[in-house]
C-alpha cells in the first residue's frame, strides 16, 4: 500500500562530503570481498473479509502488478546478482486468489463497470478513489490521467464530487477506468506487451474491449508471481524467505508483558494477552504455505517487523529455520551500547562488530541472525526518490566501497545486510525504481569490491558465527514495540484481541472435536489468526494515520466478529464501537422535535417522522463500499418514553423478506449495551428477541419486545427505562441486516451513530420563530 511511507526532504548529493575512491592497489584487491546481502520485504495486510469471501481494499492487486513480479525478473537480467525477497504467505495467498480470478473487491467492480451504464454513485466513487496514486510519477505520467485529476480538482466532499460526476463524459470516466489500472502496471511489463504499450501511447479514448484487456493482463501478471519466484529460486538467482503467516509481532503473541522490557515505562492493556502456542502455529503455518506454494522450506524469516526475543529462538528452530534478520539497534541493545556511533558521513565506527551475522541460543537451540544498516536501508526506501537514479547508485555503491575500506586489516568474512520494504518506495521513484535499481545492480556485479550474496550463501561461506550472549528483545522500529502496544487505542485492540480468545476457548475446543464443525473451527481460528496480525496496531495510535484509518480499523473489529460468528457464538458489542477517532459522517440531522409514530409498518401521514432524525448512508460514504446498499435510511427520535426508530430497506428487499433467517439486529450502547434480533420475514409484527451484555457471561436473554412493525419499512420502539436511556445523556446504535449467521450490512459501517437523548426543556430549546 502507497500509504505507509514517511517521506523525508530529498537526498543533496552534493552535501554527502564522499569524495570519489582513489584507485585500489593490488594488496587491497586482493581482500576477499565485501559481501552485500540485499533483502526485499514484500507485505500487504490481510484485506480479505473471510465471511463475505470479499477484499475491502485492492491494494495486493495493485502492487501485485507494480511491483511483485518485475522485481525478480529486473533482479534476473544481472548474471551473479543475488538477492532475497522475503514473501509474507497471507500476502502469497492474497495474490493466488488474485491471479486465479477467485478475488471480488470493489475497485474489480467499478472497473467493470460499462462507462455509458455508470450510475451516479459509482461515478462519484470513481472520482474519489480512482486517482489513488502518486500524482507526480503515476498521474502525471499520463497528459489525459492529469487532465482528469485537473477537472476533478482536490475536493473530496461528498456533495461537491456528486456535482462533479454529473459533469464528466462515459468516455472520460471510461479513460479514468482504464488508467489507473494501467498506471499501476509497471511501466518494464507495460512495455513488454504491445498491446498494453500501444495503450499507454494511445493515452484517451479507451474502449470498453481495451479496458477489459488491462484488467485481464493484471491478473495474468498476478498469476506469474508465485511461479516466476519459484523458478527464480530453483536457479539460484534469489532466494525466498518468509514471515510468520498473519504477520503478528512474535514477542508480544508470547506474552505482551514482553513489551516492559525494552519500554519498562511501557502501559500494557487491562487484560494480559499470552499465547506462545500462536506464535509457534504462526510460523509453523507460514513455513508449510511457503513450500506447498514455491517447492521448497525457506531457511529463513523475517520475523515481522523485525520483533526478536529469545525465546523464539526455540520455536524458530524447530521449524528448521536457519537465519532471522532484524535491525542494527537490537545488536546494538544486546551488546550493551546505546547505538553504533557513525562519522560525520554516516559511516560505521565500529564496522567489524555489526558487518557480521551472530549465532544466539536459548534453551538448547540456536539460529543466525543478520542485523541491517539501518541508514543505508533507510537511503533507498526514503532519501534516493529524489535524486537522479544514477547518482543515487553511484552514492550507495561508494558507501559500501568505503565500508569495504574501513574493514581492512579486520578479520572476515563480513555482510552488509540491505533489509527494506520492496513495494511502497518505488512510485516514489522514476520509472516505478528501474532506473535505479538497474545502476545499483550493475555495479554491484561489477565492483571487485563488492559481491552480493543471499543469506544461506552466506551461511555456508562463512566458517562461524559469533556468539551473542543476550538478544534484546524489541523491533526495528526504536528496537521497543511501542508502535503496536501502550498507546490506548493499541491497547484496546489488543484487549478485544485477549477477550475473543477467552471467549472462543471452550467453542473452539468442543468445534475442534467434531468432524462436522471442522469448516466453523477452521473459520474461526484463520480470523483470530488474521486480527493477530501487526497491521491493525500500526494504524492505531498517534505514531501512524492515514485517509484508510477508519477502514483498517473497521476490518480489525470485523475479523474478530467473524471468529465469533464461524462458531454460531454472539459477537460482544464492543466489537461494533470503533477503536480509532472517528465520527457519525452520513448525519443529515439530529431529532428537532418529540414524536410517537404509530407501529404499523407504514409511513401513515407525513409529519409521524418529520421531526425525527435521518442518517443517509450514501452521505456517509457506507454505500460506496459495495455494490449496493440495502439499506436506504435510518429515521430515530424520542417521545417522552421511548426511543423510535425506523429502517428503510430498498423495495427490492422487502419484496423477499420472507427468505428464512432476516433480521434486523438493532445494537443500544446507553448505560449498558443491548442487542435487539427483530425477524424481518412472516408475521407483521413480529416478537423480537432481546439481549444484554454481562462482563462475565456475555449476551444474556431477557424477556422478548413486542413493538415492532415490519411491512414497507421497519419501525421499532424502545421503552427508556427498560433499556436504561437516561435524559441528558448521550445514547449510541447502529443497525445490522442479517441473515442466517452471515451480516450482509452495517448502519452505519464505520461507528454507531451518536444522539442526545432529550431532557425536560428539550422542546423549548429547539422552538424558534
Amino acid at each position: 500500500m502507497a500509504i505507509r511511507q514517511q517521506w523525508t526532504e530529498p537526498l543533496r548529493l552534493d552535501r554527502v562530503g564522499l569524495a570519489p575512491l582513489t584507485t585500489r592497489n593490488e594488496s587491497t584487491m586482493s581482500r576477499p570481498p565485501l559481501h552485500v546481502m540485499i533483502l526485499w520485504h514484500m507485505h500487504q495486510p490481510y484485506y480479505k473479509d473471510v465471511q463475505r469471501e470479499e477484499y475491502m481494499m485492492p491494494w495486493v492487486r495493485l502492487h501485485a502488478t507494480k511491483d511483485y513480479l518485475d522485481m525478480p525478473l529486473l533482479a534476473a537480467k544481472f548474471d551473479g546478482l543475488r538477492v532475497t525477497f522475503n514473501m509474507v504467505p497471507s500476502l502469497l495467498e492474497q495474490i493466488e486468489d488474485y491471479g486465479n480470478g477467485t478475488a471480488h473487491d470493489r475497485y474489480l467492480t467499478l472497473a467493470g463497470q460499462n462507462a455509458e451504464e455508470l450510475t451516479l454513485d459509482e461515478r462519484v466513487e470513481l472520482l474519489r478513489d480512482f486517482f489513488s496514486a502518486h500524482e507526480g510519477r503515476m498521474i502525471r505520467a499520463s497528459k489525459r490521467y492529469a487532465d482528469l485529476l485537473g477537472r476533478r480538482g482536490s475536493c473530496d466532499n461528498p456533495d461537491e464530487l456528486r456535482r462533479m460526476a454529473r459533469l464528466f463524459s462515459p468516455a472520460e470516466m471510461r479513460d479514468l477506468q482504464t488508467w489507473f489500472f494501467l498506471a499501476w502496471i509497471d511501466p518494464m511489463l507495460r512495455e513488454a506487451d504491445p498491446k498494453l504499450a500501444g495503450l499507454v501511447a494511445k493515452d484517451r479514448n479507451f474502449t470498453e474491449e481495451e479496458k477489459k484487456y488491462v484488467i485481464e493482463a493484471g491478473r495474468q501478471i498476478t498469476a506469474r508471481i508465485i511461479p516466476e519466484m519459484g523458478e527464480l529460486w530453483k536457479a539460484g538467482n534469489i532466494e525466498v524467505s518468509t514471515t510468520p503467516f498473519y504477520h503478528p509481532i512474535l514477542p508480544l503473541l508470547i506474552d505482551t508483558s514482553i513489551a516492559r522490557r525494552a519500554r519498562p515505562e511501557a502501559n500494557l492493556p487491562s487484560r494480559r494477552f499470552a499465547a506462545p502456542e500462536d506464535a509457534k502455529l504462526q510460523i509453523e503455518l507460514g513455513l508449510n504455505y511457503c513450500e506447498k506454494l514455491m517447492g521448497r522450506r525457506p531457511a529463513g524469516m523475517w520475523p515481522s517487523e523485525g520483533s526478536v526475543c529469545p525465546e523464539l529462538v526455540p520455536m524458530l528452530a524447530a521449524n528448521g529455520v536457519k537465519w532471522i534478520a532484524t535491525d542494527e539497534e537490537i545488536l546494538a541493545q544486546s551488546l550493551g551500547i546505546d547505538r553504533f556511533a557513525r562519522d560525520r558521513d554516516g559511516r560505521v565506527l565500529d564496522p567489524d562488530r555489526l558487518y557480521r551475522p551472530y549465532s544466539v541460543q536459548h534453551d538448547g537451540s540456536e539460529v543466525a541472525i543478520f542485523f541491517r544498516d539501518h541508514q543505508l536501508s533507510d537511503l533507498i526506501g526514503f532519501r534516493y526518490a529524489g535524486v537522479a537514479p544514477e547518482s543515487a547508485a553511484s552514492d550507495m555503491l561508494r558507501r559500501l566501497e568505503r565500508i569495504y575500506e574501513s574493514l581492512d586489516g579486520a578479520q572476515g568474512p563480513h555482510v552488509v545486510s540491505i533489509i527494506l520494504d520492496g513495494e511502497n518506495c518505488w512510485e516514489h521513484y522514476e520509472r516505478d525504481g528501474v532506473p535505479f535499481l538497474s545502476a545499483l545492480y550493475q555495479g554491484l556485479v561489477s565492483r571487485p569490491a563488492l559481491k552480493t550474496v543471499t543469506p544461506s550463501e552466506y551461511l555456508e561461506l562463512a566458517a562461524e558465527s559469533r556468539r551473542l550472549e543476550r538478544l534484546a528483545s524489541g523491533s526495528w522500529i526504536n528496537h521497543d514495540f511501542s508502535i503496536w502496544i501502550g498507546h490506548p487505542e493499541d491497547n484496546a485492540a489488543w484487549d478485544l484481541l485477549a477477550q475473543a480468545r477467552q471467549d472462543l476457548a471452550q467453542p473452539m475446543d468442543k468445534a475442534q472435536k467434531q468432524p462436522q464443525e471442522k469448516d466453523n473451527y477452521d473459520r474461526a481460528l484463520k480470523s483470530l489468526l488474521i486480527a493477530e496480525g501487526s497491521d491493525w496496531n500500526w494504524w492505531y495510535g498517534d505514531d501512524h494515520s492515514s485517509e484508510y484509518d477508519d477502514q483498517f480499523d473497521r476490518l480489525y473489529r470485523q475479523h474478530l466478529t467473524n471468529a465469533y460468528m464461524a462458531l454460531g457464538q454472539q459477537p460482544p458489542g464492543r466489537l461494533m464501537i470503533p477503536i480509532s477517532r472517528g465520527g457519525d459522517m452520513g448525519l443529515q440531522a439530529q431529532p428537532r422535535a418529540l414524536i410517537e409514530p404509530k407501529l404499523d409498518g407504514r409511513v401513515s401521514n407525513f409529519f409521524e417522522w418529520y421531526a425525527a432524525g435521518l442518517y443517509n448512508p450514501k452521505s456517509g460514504g457506507d454505500a460506496m463500499h459495495q455494490a449496493e446498499s440495502e439499506i436506504e435510511s435510518l429515521y430515530f427520535g424520542f417521545s417522552r418514553s421511548a426511543f423510535y426508530l425506523r429502517v428503510d430497506l430498498v423495495k427490492s428487499l422487502m419484496s423477499q423478506l420472507d427468505q428464512a433467517g432476516a433480521q434486523l439486529v438493532v445494537y443500544l450502547f446507553s448505560k449498558r449495551t443491548f442487542k435487539i434480533l427483530c425477524p424481518l420475514s412472516g408475521e407483521r409484527r413480529p416478537t423480537a428477541r432481546v439481549l444484554e451484555e454481562d462482563a462475565e457471561q456475555g449476551w444474556v436473554d431477557l424477556d422478548p419486545m413486542n413493538e415492532a412493525a415490519v411491512e414497507k419499512i421497519v419501525e421499532m420502539r424502545f421503552d427508556c427505562r427498560r433499556f436504561q436511556i437516561d435524559p441528558n445523556q448521550m445514547l449510541r446504535f447502529q443497525v445490522a441486516l442479517e441473515q442466517g449467521s452471515m451480516e450482509r450490512e452495517r448502519c452505519p459501517s464505520r461507528a454507531p451513530l451518536s444522539v442526545c437523548v432529550p431532557g425536560e426543556d428539550f422542546e423549548e430549546s429547539m422552538w424558534t420563530v
